[in-house]
């Protein structure tokens, strides 16, 4: 649709394409054609900077997510890194939800647990996580972290 038109097309055109042309239809003027894949026009917050992602098509996404979240680049990250990753480098509509369903289905992700339990004669607010992964025994691996909530008074 975009090659075809250098205005915005009318809303009945797009309204029989599918939901990620609907939702890029309506962004029209931060989209564009530059070096040869469709890009989006993304402002950093503070609007400091602007990039050029590149949106991507729904059969790619998996195989980029893979690579932005677990590859060289990635290393599992928490959430807001991996959605800061991608942020920086591509989009397509609902990429949020789709970056949620993901990290729910990482195995690697799935296996590192925390187990809180409270450690009540130290301080007033506060408990111990075991991190680690999962394991069915104490092991070497699991670090215990003491950690303290800030209360107002």
């Amino acid at each position: 649709m975009i090659r075809n038109c250098s205005a915005k097309p009318p809303w009945e055109s797009a309204a029989t394409q599918s939901r990620d042309v609907k939702l890029l239809w309506n962004m029209w003027p931060r989209l564009q054609i530059r070096n040869g894949p469709l890009r989006r026009r993304f402002e950093s917050p503070d609007g400091t900077s602007t990039v050029w992602q590149v949106v991507l098509p729904s059969t790619l996404r998996e195989e980029f997510l893979i690579v932005v979240h677990g590859g060289m680049t990635g290393g599992h990250l928490a959430r807001s890194r991996t959605a800061a990753s991608i942020q920086g480098r591509a989009y397509w509509p609902l990429w949020s939800s789709y970056l949620d369903a993901f990290l729910k289905r990482c195995v690697s992700c799935a296996r590192i647990i925390e187990v809180v339990f409270p450690v009540k004669h130290l301080f007033k607010h506060r408990s111990l996580v075991m991190c680690g992964k999962e394991s069915r025994q104490t092991s070497p691996d699991h670090i215990p972290v003491l950690l303290f909530r800030i209360v107002s008074s």
